[in-house]
């Protein structure tokens, strides 16, 4: 707990005293993108859900379709490993 909590949190608040190496603006900046990318992407995901349960419940033929498309964020990040890993081999 103190290697994988405390350390870290003491370092950052030792470096948030600092006033050249954490301006605020940069902060504020930083943190508006941040919540616009989570908002947007969020609207996104709730617009893509709004769809596959329409598509579930009103197109019979669809609940295939609408399945692998949810499964989709399981199997993703595993591909994004798996080619980041193949191009880091390539390098060596």
């Amino acid at each position: 707990v103190i290697v994988a909590f405390v350390i870290p949190c003491g370092w950052l608040l030792q470096l948030a005293g600092y006033q050249d190496s954490w301006p605020l603006l940069s902060m504020v900046s930083a943190l508006s993108d941040s919540l616009l990318l989570a908002i947007s992407a969020a609207l996104m995901v709730l617009v893509a859900a709004l769809i596959m349960a329409f598509a579930e419940r009103k197109l019979k033929r669809w609940p295939r379709i609408t399945n692998i498309a949810a499964s989709l964020g399981y199997a993703m990040p595993g591909v994004v490993i798996a080619v980041g890993l193949l191009m880091l081999q390539g390098l060596i």
